[in-house]
């Protein structure tokens, strides 16, 4: 069966397991399509999650004024 990745929008929980808000998962395609339509979640497409490095900052020497 296919499986769809979806984000949670409310909380739910059962006696086994629980998915907060905000939480992604992965469920059957019917599952996630009617939970979808009650409002409870909405399908994620396949994002790439890049990072990026920002440049080290560096202090610059202070110089002395000639004069």
């Amino acid at each position: 069966m296919a499986k769809k990745r979806i984000k949670m929008l409310t909380a739910m929980a059962a006696s086994s397991w629980s998915l907060s808000p905000g939480q992604i998962t992965e469920v059957n395609a019917e599952i996630a399509k009617a939970w979808e339509a009650a409002g409870i979640a909405k399908l994620v497409e396949d994002e790439v999650e890049t990072a990026t490095i920002e440049p080290k900052e560096t202090a610059t020497k202070r110089r002395r004024r000639k004069g």
